[in-house]
């Protein structure tokens, strides 16, 4: 096989579940203290990073180019970025000040140590000396401060919900950053270690547009640095050879990384089954994964998410849509049985809520779905005002609001073949009952512009990639306070007694009575359906065997290509 980088086009930028009441549930909670992943928010005296090979043994094979294929990235500017390929990229230039491990379990990365204050008002982080941006500047509390204070000047995304309760941001010395709070909230340094990329205040305090800034030519304090990238064919890694990255005491164990993207996942399966990339890491389709175990070449992993994938109903711009009993009458049109038995075969489990069975410290039991009932939709839809008038097969809308049939767009991204035929099937249902619906195919990127920054849609068949924290998730995406462009909120849902609690909820420093909230509130859910919950994924995971030392994370956004699993990953020796 020839070498990787030969097959490159030259057309590149260059840089410089449990079955228990709610009361055993909340006792469970008490006296298990909410699961590993509750007592990752706890402080953590000490780090736990991957292990490290030790290349001593004879085991290692070091260099060498591992290639990924992904679908095309949209921006690697990482403050407005919020697709998981983009991600996978720049989880590798621009460390957060926490991670996590194959358990979900926070520990500190770029941090060294975090701690609350007794009252919760107080947040201190110690970053990690030893980090250093590629132009040799070392990776300070000040940068902290401006990447934070930047998110809540210029509003990126939904990482500004985040830091909504912060009253203001200190540095009493280069290595310490507090934050001062002007409300409590129980999960505020489990969120901010993680979810914030830290970037360089030298380098980005002299732009003078950072939402529309390119960053072409990234400067990161990763294990890596961008290489080469030819928009809508490849980005190329290199391992900064000369930077022993502090969470691991030294470089990558291989030379680069190279993520190829392809316009849709069939052909992206192809090129692996071929030798041309290395791994899938985003997941196999369903109807490809037995074809792939037969090969002894690759190794396939099953790794669940704790995200889940929804259809989001346009309830702000939607007077239909807005209507909870049309709402509840459409829950009741989609067959999840189906969609899980014949598109994922066992690969995916049901949704209820927005809160999935795989957080067990949150779910909550009590919930039951809303059951496939056609003829009981219909009756839901005649009682709020939605009747066939016409013969036409479809319910006619209040005359109120014209009178004509309803029928609304479903919106999804057009390389993706499980939401294509998901579409298919909830298409087929919500017709049987008489509403009539649209297919809307749309490129991916198009797609993202339209949905998160102009709202024009009416239905969104998508998903989110890791919902580990419900409590701060419903803040972020369902309180109405959040719905504004490139926020996680697209629906716009505004209803009082849901938006307090989601309120009263987030803004809680008892860790209890959070828990408390967050059963209650995927009752008011179930209830008010922000979004139709519809399944959490398990992904399939592929690799080539020539490869090894991987680090398996939960779900697709980290997976088999974290960090923890780039700096150690090698060749297999013959």
């Amino acid at each position: 096989m020839s070498d990787p980088k030969d097959r490159i086009s030259t057309d590149v930028i260059q840089p410089a579940k449990i079955s228990m009441d709610r009361r055993e549930v909340l006792k469970w909670l008490s006296l298990a203290g909410g699961s590993a992943w509750t007592a990752s928010l706890l402080t953590r005296p000490h780090s736990v990073f991957a292990q490290t090979p030790d290349a001593s043994t004879g085991d290692v094979v070091e260099g060498g180019t591992f290639q990924m294929g992904i679908a095309d990235i949209s921006s690697l500017n990482p403050f407005v970025s919020n697709s998981q390929q983009d991600s996978l990229i720049l989880n590798l230039l621009y460390p957060a000040m926490g991670t996590l491990d194959k358990d979900s379990n926070r520990h500190p990365l770029l941090a060294e140590s975090w701690e609350t204050s007794e009252d919760g008002m107080t947040n201190t982080f110690h970053i990690r000396e030893g980090f250093l941006w590629e132009d040799g500047t070392p990776v300070t509390a000040h940068d902290v401060k401006f990447t934070c204070d930047l998110e809540i000047e210029q509003q990126f995304s939904f990482k500004t919900a985040i830091l909504a309760p912060v009253e203001s941001i200190e540095v009493p010395d280069d290595y310490t950053v507090v934050f001062n709070m002007a409300q409590a909230v129980a999960t505020f340094n489990y969120d901010v270690a993680f979810w914030f990329r830290i970037m360089p205040k030298h380098i980005w305090e002299t732009i003078e547009d950072p939402k529309t800034y390119a960053n072409e030519q990234p400067i990161g304090c990763g294990a890596f640095k961008l290489s080469r990238w030819s928009p809508s064919q490849f980005v190329e890694l290199e391992a900064r050879n000369d930077y022993d990255f502090p969470a691991v005491g030294r470089p990558p164990i291989i030379d680069s990384v190279i993520y190829r993207t392809y316009p849709d996942v069939n052909t992206l399966v192809l090129a692996f089954q071929n030798g041309d990339i290395d791994a899938v890491p985003q997941g196999l389709p369903v109807d490809s994964v037995d074809g792939v175990k037969e090969n002894d070449e690759f190794e396939v992993v099953r790794n669940p998410s704790t995200g889940y994938n929804y259809i989001a109903p346009n309830i702000a711009e939607n007077p239909h849509l807005a209507n909870v009993q049309v709402r509840q009458a459409m829950a009741m049109g989609i067959d999840k049985d189906v969609i899980l038995q014949f598109i994922f075969k066992g690969s995916a489990g049901k949704m209820i809520t927005v809160v999935s069975p795989v957080l067990t410290a949150w779910f909550n039991p009590d919930v039951q779905d809303w059951p496939f009932d056609l003829e009981a939709g219909r009756q839901k839809l005649e009682e709020a005002g939605y009747t066939d008038t016409d013969d036409s097969g479809f319910v006619n809308v209040p005359e109120e609001f014209g009178g004509e049939d309803l029928v609304l767009r479903l919106s999804f991204a057009a390389n993706n073949p499980n939401d294509q035929r998901i579409a298919a099937i909830v298409k087929e249902n919500w017709e049987a009952m008489g509403i009539g619906i649209e297919l809307d195919p749309q490129e991916n990127n198009a797609l993202y512009q339209r949905v998160r920054f102009d709202r024009d849609f009416e239905l969104y068949l998508s998903g989110w990639g890791i919902v580990d924290n419900p409590p701060r998730h419903y803040y972020s995406t369902y309180h109405p306070s959040q719905y504004q462009p490139g926020s996680n909120n697209l629906t716009g849902i505004d209803i009082p007694e849901f938006s307090q609690l989601i309120e009263e909820t987030h803004f809680n420093a008892d860790m209890d009575s959070v828990r408390e909230g967050v059963l209650r509130l995927q009752e008011m859910d179930h209830e008010f359906l922000p979004v139709f919950s519809l399944y959490y994924p398990e992904f399939d995971l592929a690799y080539n065997r020539r490869w090894q030392g991987f680090e398996v994370l939960p779900g697709s956004l980290l997976g088999i290509a974290s960090w923890q699993s780039m700096v150690n990953i090698n060749q297999t020796p013959e």
